[in-house]
Order: C-alpha cells, then sequence, then structure tokens
C-alpha cells in the first residue's frame, strides 16, 4: 500500500477503532456491575483454599460431641419447647456465667416486633454482653405487610449490611438467626475459631430434616458430609460469614427472589419463593466456599438427636 494511501486508511479506520473500543469498555462495565451481585469465582479469601473437598479429621469425629452455644427451636423439633423454656428460664434468671460473645462478631436479629418488645434471644444478647444489632420492620420497611415473610429473612438484613458494614470492625463476622426460635445458651467465646476451622466463606446451620423436600439438595448435602447421620443438611435459620462476604451472599440470595420468583422447584411452584430452598440452592452452588455446621460447632437444633451427629 502507498504511504499516502496507507494514512488516509488509517485516517478512515480511526473512528470505526474508536467506537468498537468504546463498546468494549461498556461491555466490560454492564460486566463488571453483574458481577458486584455475585461472588467472584477467581477471588480467593486470604484464609480460604475454598476450592478443595473438605472433611473433618477422624478424631474430631470419634470424638465428638455436641457442645454448640446456640441452640435452634424450629417447628417440626420434638424438643422445640422444651428449647424455648430453656430461653425463658436463662432470660428470667438474670444470671450471665453461663455465656460469652466474641468481640469480633455481630449478631443479627431482624424481626416485626413493636418497640417495646423484644425476643428471648435478644434479651440473651443483652445478658450476655454481646454485639448484636436488631432490625425492626415498620410500615414502610415491611414492603409486604407486617405478617411475617420468608423475604424479611434477606432483604431487611442486607439493606442493614449496605447501610453499617463500613462502620463495623476491619475483619469482623457477622451471625443472622431466626430471632424467635435460636437462643444463646452457651460459651461462644470460640466461634470464630470453629468458624474458620471449616475453611469456608460462608457456613449454614445444620439440621436433620430435608426442608423442604428436594431430592437434588438431600442427595448433595448426604454426599458432601457422609460424616453426619443426624445433621446433613442445611438451615437458613443461621448463618455466619465476614462482613463483606455476608454482603455478597446476601446479595445473590436476594436475586434469588428478585429475578427468578416463582418456579426455581415444584415446591415453589406452588407455594411460592422459599427462603431455605434458595439458601441449599447457593449451597450447593458455592461449596465447598458454603459449608454446612455439621459438626455443631456453633448451631444444634433442638430435637432427641441433639447428641447424634
Amino acid at each position: 500500500m502507498h504511504l499516502s494511501s496507507k494514512w488516509a486508511y488509517y485516517a478512515k479506520s480511526c473512528p470505526i477503532m474508536i467506537i468498537l473500543l468504546i463498546i468494549a469498555t461498556k461491555l466490560n462495565i454492564f460486566s463488571y456491575k453483574s458481577s458486584e451481585a455475585q461472588i467472584d469465582i477467581a477471588r480467593k479469601s486470604p484464609n480460604t483454599s475454598q476450592e478443595q473437598e473438605w472433611a473433618p479429621q477422624q478424631q474430631d469425629i470419634d470424638q465428638w460431641e455436641n457442645n454448640a452455644p446456640f441452640l435452634h427451636c424450629p417447628h417440626g423439633s420434638d424438643r422445640r419447647n422444651e428449647g424455648l423454656t430453656t430461653f425463658k428460664e436463662l432470660v428470667a434468671a438474670n444470671e450471665s456465667s453461663f455465656c460469652s460473645c466474641p468481640s469480633e462478631v455481630t449478631f443479627l436479629l431482624v424481626t416485626n416486633l413493636p418497640e417495646d418488645q423484644s425476643p428471648d434471644s435478644e434479651h440473651l444478647y443483652r445478658l450476655c454482653g454481646c454485639n448484636y444489632a436488631h432490625v425492626r420492620l415498620d410500615s414502610e420497611s415491611a414492603w409486604l405487610g407486617m405478617q411475617w415473610n420468608f423475604k424479611y429473612k434477606v432483604t431487611p438484613a442486607l439493606q442493614w449490611l449496605e447501610t453499617n458494614h463500613a462502620s463495623l470492625p476491619e475483619d469482623s463476622f457477622i451471625m443472622f438467626s431466626d430471632a424467635f426460635d435460636t437462643g444463646l445458651i452457651g460459651d461462644a467465646s470460640n466461634m470464630v475459631q470453629h468458624f474458620l476451622d471449616y475453611d469456608c466463606e460462608m457456613l449454614g446451620m445444620s439440621t436433620v430434616a430435608d426442608w423442604p423436600p428436594n431430592k437434588e439438595f438431600k442427595l448433595f448435602e448426604s454426599e458432601k458430609y457422609p460424616w453426619s447421620k443426624c445433621r446433613p443438611h442445611l438451615s437458613s435459620g443461621a448463618w455466619m460469614a465476614r462482613v463483606a462476604d455476608a454482603l455478597s451472599y446476601l446479595r445473590i440470595w436476594e436475586a434469588d427472589w428478585t429475578e427468578k420468583e416463582g418456579g426455581m422447584t415444584e415446591t415453589e411452584k406452588t407455594r411460592g419463593w422459599d427462603d431455605q430452598m434458595a439458601f441449599r440452592r447457593l449451597h450447593k452452588r458455592f461449596y465447598p466456599r458454603f459449608k454446612v455446621d455439621t459438626l455443631a460447632k456453633i448451631w444444634t437444633r433442638s430435637d432427641s438427636s441433639m447428641n447424634c451427629i
């Protein structure tokens, strides 16, 4: 090509090249913004090997005892009333020698209670000197009405974290639990180390129940935690994560209903979106970065199989 023709070619091509460059930049921006609502699969948490399969040491299984500091008393557990009575008795005793909390954990509750009422879980946090936040839904924040809804376990917690995460201690942790049927009944001072033992970003409470019933998730959880016969399944009743990871997972959990409302499973097609089904969906998607507390290091369900791993 002649030199003058060459320059003429570049002069004509430049606008096209610039336009293509702008489009590519825009696409990258859009891709980046889209990924803000998801966990970057390539990102590695400093203390997490993440992509490796995980199993406890055999001696941890052989010598296992249930020393979980938190008790969960959901509907369906055969010792629910006994557990709820324990909470009330501990609150009434007004004595804190039985419990302790780590300073690097903020405990999060979400309720639809008025200002002058508190659940026993909050009384226990206060009694034990825990750092906690109680998110109270009101006529403005309860967009689906004041009656409790599964979605209130996700979006209000996310909104609180998005507003307050910068004021929380650096490298600190969040623990969320159901406010009305979960309570602190023991020494939780080592719960951060127990969390770290699992080598994960998100840790969820375990349960004996495959609920809502789902063959895919039941099989997956049983295969990943074969040492656990009495608590291999995931419950959305409580979870723990570093603050940054909690934000990431809550955004994905929320997107599960805002973007895919209705019909992720056969159960949800008839009953509507279910927080626990969605939580189990996230666990299957992100395991081993998301694990279940199958050793009951932090939480245990109040039922007759409490002392069975």
